[in-house]
């Protein structure tokens, strides 16, 4: 039965059909069994999130480029483990050039120091992938690329270079908005490419979470 509704689940979320009411029904049914077991689904988070996109039968990154739009605002990005994945996403949308100013896929410490500013103090003393370095890369990608939104992403995608404190798998995405930010530690498994496909999706959910219900205040900021 588990295999049965998880297949069904990533089906209609790669296929983005309009979900019935007779299906939310059962959605708003499993997400409550899942809610009273403690059970920890990311799918199911996410799509929780996202009914009112897959009613609308729009991909996130359309719906990120809306949001944008009407907040008058315009993004940018720092991506490490993710290669630019972010951006391409994002460039996949037609019109995209009217919000998206830009990204930096700072792979390397130096470029993180030269290009984003990130500082040799913080790179020392955290680690290239902590919440502190994301931050930074955010607000870098903000301020270099003069958006009003910044985003950021460092993180492990293997298969090799994890240690215990931080495995294969961690990455911390930060969202930068003027003198606010926001920075979240996730954890996926899965191969290289699995992982680095997790790690940018969850990126653009905290941009559009960011985006959501920050609501016009934010969008004077620059």
């Amino acid at each position: 039965m588990k295999s049965r509704f998880y297949q069904r689940f990533i089906v209609l979320r790669e296929y983005e059909i309009n979900i019935k009411k007779l299906f939310l029904h059962v959605l708003q049914k499993f997400l409550r069994e899942c809610f009273i077991f403690r059970v920890n689904c990311i799918f199911c988070y996410n799509t929780k999130i996202r009914w009112r996109i897959f009613m609308k039968r729009k991909t996130i990154e359309e719906e990120i480029k809306n949001l944008l739009l009407k907040r008058a605002m315009t993004l940018a990005l720092a991506e490490s483990c993710t290669g630019g994945l972010v951006g391409y996403k994002l460039t996949a949308i037609p019109g995209i050039s009217d919000v998206f100013n830009g990204g930096v896929i700072a792979y390397s410490n130096d470029v993180k120091i030269s290009i984003l500013g990130v500082s040799k103090f913080a790179l020392k003393k955290y680690g290239a992938v902590s919440p502190e370095v994301a931050q930074l890369m955010a607000r870098g990608a903000r301020c270099g690329l003069s958006a009003s939104i910044g985003a950021g992403i460092t993180g492990i995608a293997g298969p090799g270079g994890g240690t215990k404190e931080k495995p294969v798998g961690l990455a911390y995405i930060a969202v930068q908005t003027g003198c606010r930010g926001c920075v979240k530690k996730v954890f996926f498994k899965g191969t290289r490419a699995v992982i680095r496909e997790k790690c940018a999706n969850a990126l653009l959910k905290l941009i559009y979470d960011v985006l959501m219900f920050s609501g016009n205040k934010s969008g004077s900021e620059k």
